[in-house]
């Protein structure tokens, strides 16, 4: 006897949805609480010692918009796990900066050495990387790009979409990283230049 199924294609069945979201809730909550806990405790305990020479450095040199400052804003804000206004912050550097060429470069390079970290960091480490993200968010990627390939990765690279967490992705599941990292730098390419022009349009 032939049954039909209820679920849809590509669809994940979850059980217990409403105790796991809730459960997650209070993990991250408790791990924020912890971070913010430490990360004061560590800055007072450090302050005034070569630690915190080291921490102010790097800090000037990214709100200065030096090449150094530059390289590092783009190596942190492409980490999978933070959440950074990238095309903000790069409007923010062109208005300091008389050199837009000189942000452009240095930008671009600390993002990709940041997203290169975020694919090897799923590739070398998939197993654990399962548990950082909801098997559905994960299935939900790989569908995606399975369904529209390349487009896919152009889009989310070309737009304010969470880019980084789709290069993580991309390295767990062992996507092609020499076709990864060209539509990635394709994509960028075009995002930072438009941005360029429209920001010198403007006198912005």
């Amino acid at each position: 006897m032939k049954t039909s199924s209820v679920f849809e294609k590509d669809s994940l069945f979850e059980y217990n949805k409403d105790e796991k979201i809730r459960s997650e809730i209070i993990k991250w909550s408790v791990l924020i609480l912890i971070a913010v806990f430490f990360g004061s405790f560590f800055l007072n305990f450090f302050e005034g010692t070569f630690i915190d020479t080291i921490f102010t450095f790097i800090g000037n040199s990214m709100f200065s918009g030096t090449i150094f400052g530059l390289f590092l804003f783009g190596l942190i804000a492409g980490l999978f796990f933070l959440s950074v206004p990238i095309e903000v912050a790069y409007i923010a550097f062109l208005t300091k900066s008389d050199n837009d060429l000189f942000v452009f470069v240095f930008v671009f390079l600390g993002l990709f050495f940041s997203y290169l970290l975020d694919y090897q960091i799923g590739l070398n480490f998939s197993t654990i990387s399962k548990k950082l993200i909801s098997t559905k968010q994960f299935y939900k990627v790989k569908t995606k790009i399975n369904q529209y390939g390349n487009w896919t990765i152009f889009f989310f690279n070309v737009l304010p979409l969470p880019s980084q967490l789709l290069t993580f992705i991309c390295g767990v599941f062992k996507y092609n990283r020499t076709r990864l990292f060209s539509i990635w730098a394709f994509a960028w390419i075009i995002k930072l230049s438009l941005i360029l022009i429209i920001a010198s349009f403007f006198h912005i």
